[in-house]
């Protein structure tokens, strides 16, 4: 909602609380998958959804949850600092 607000064309989000807060990584990834595609199926209007993770395991996961929500075309794993 507050993206829509001010008309962002871009967000970010950390992989929340699943570090040092121990909330369930699997979870709280799907919960960001199934939210982000309902978010764009509505006709929500982003360019670009950045997810970042703090870590390689982190990475994999999200990366696997994404790829089985959206379909392996349908995102891109755009990484910084990779080849």
């Amino acid at each position: 909602a507050i993206a829509a607000e001010r008309q962002f064309a871009s967000i970010a989000f950390p992989a929340i609380s699943t570090g040092a807060y121990g909330y369930p990584l699997h979870e709280a990834t799907h919960v960001a998958a199934v939210q982000t595609r309902n978010h764009l199926e509505s006709g929500g209007d982003l360019d670009r959804i950045v997810f970042a993770c703090f870590s390689e395991e982190v990475q994999e996961v999200y990366l696997a949850t994404f790829e089985d929500a959206f379909g392996p075309d349908l995102f891109s794993t755009d990484i910084p600092g990779s080849p």
